[in-house]
């Protein structure tokens, strides 16, 4: 990007045995270049890799300056056989501040909802001011981690359930067929506003709406309110005013699954039944995978003493291996995975009974 010459069609001349056109004199510089890269792989789980199905792909291309070299498209199945880099984005300006910027806007500007990616920690990366500045070293990461992680911020989680709820709402209305201009779930005489349950990481939010004058709502979930100004609506997109700040939302469907993303956050909302379904109890200990990956070794047997912090099983996905350890004393009761299968994130692996003590 600096240079302006094509080394990989350099690499390849030479290989051939033809001679290098050009001597150390003839490379000129210009301007300056940062290169950042899109990785299958979660954050705030210790970077560990991540799979799934991207429902969209849609980069930033018309950015002057902007490069994305991407190995993948919409509907591409990231899997736990290769390595988790999706893509790389680089951006080239006349110096680095302004290639700093530039790789920033692109970053906000991709949505790639349906895996898990580090988009949002380069993003902070990139907008700390120790890398603005320059002033950062090889424990830049290590040192700021808690700031470059996504951090619970139970506010933007109720925002993104408001612009699902809201975002239902509105598809719901625009795909009447009987009296499309009445607003969904109206009733001449209400006896409470409308809701949907919708899950944000571990948080179940019952958010409720009613209309507040010409595409204005007032939302509330428990003690939260907000009064929301619907500015426009398509398929996949909404943008609205909330509590006076306009922002964009991207969203992508995946069943009850919503991917919700804006400029500063994105959010994985999943929509809930109306009635709660029930779970049988269970008194044994669990090991459950922490990534998707293949069994790459079970090192424990059922009717196995093991104390916590035993090895049980080794995982391994995209160049990768985790040793899945007991958390607690016990008896292994069941081993529910063989060597060779593949697990997702959350799969139970062994199950360990509790070893009890009289006193």
């Amino acid at each position: 990007m600096i240079t302006g010459l094509d080394l990989v069609k350099l690499q390849i001349e030479i290989a051939q045995g033809k001679p290098l056109s050009l001597a150390q004199q003839d490379i000129k510089r210009h301007g300056h270049a940062i290169e950042a890269r899109l990785y299958a792989e979660d954050p705030n789980n210790g970077f560990l890799p991540a799979t799934g199905t991207l429902h969209e792909w849609d980069a930033p291309l018309s950015t002057d300056g902007l490069r994305i070299d991407a190995g993948v498209e919409r509907g591409t199945e990231v899997g736990i056989h290769y390595d988790p880099m999706l893509a790389k984005m680089i951006a080239h300006g006349s110096d680095r501040e302004t290639a700093r910027r530039k790789l920033a806007h692109g970053l906000r500007n991709l949505f790639a909802p349906g895996v898990q990616t580090n988009r949002e920690f380069l993003i902070r990366a990139i907008e700390h001011s120790d890398f603005s500045s320059g002033s950062y070293h090889t424990g830049f990461v290590d040192e700021h981690l808690n700031e470059l992680i996504t951090q619970k911020d139970p506010t933007k989680d109720l925002i993104a359930a408001s612009v699902v709820a809201l975002y239902l709402s509105r598809r719901r209305q625009s795909e009447a067929s009987i009296l499309p201009n009445v607003q969904a779930s109206y009733r001449n005489n209400p006896f409470r506003d409308p809701s949907v349950k919708l899950q944000v990481s571990d948080d179940v939010f019952d958010i409720s709406w009613r209309p507040a004058g010409n595409e204005a709502f007032a939302i509330s979930c428990g003690d939260w309110q907000a009064s929301v100004q619907l500015v426009s609506f398509e398929p996949g997109s909404i943008r609205a005013s909330i509590d006076g700040t306009q922002r964009v939302f991207r969203i992508a469907e995946a069943g009850d699954q919503f991917f919700v993303q804006s400029s500063s956050a994105s959010r994985v909302v999943t929509r809930l039944p109306r009635y709660p379904q029930s779970h049988s109890a269970s008194e044994h200990e669990s090991a459950y995978a922490p990534m998707p990956g293949q069994v790459l070794k079970i090192l424990v047997e059922v009717g196995q003493h093991v104390s916590a912090g035993d090895a049980l099983v080794i995982l391994e996905a995209m160049k990768m291996e985790q040793t899945l350890r007991a958390a607690t004393d016990g008896v292994v009761e069941a081993v529910l995975v063989k060597q060779g299968d593949v697990v997702a994130p959350g799969d139970r692996l062994v199950e360990i009974a509790a070893v009890i003590r009289e006193l």
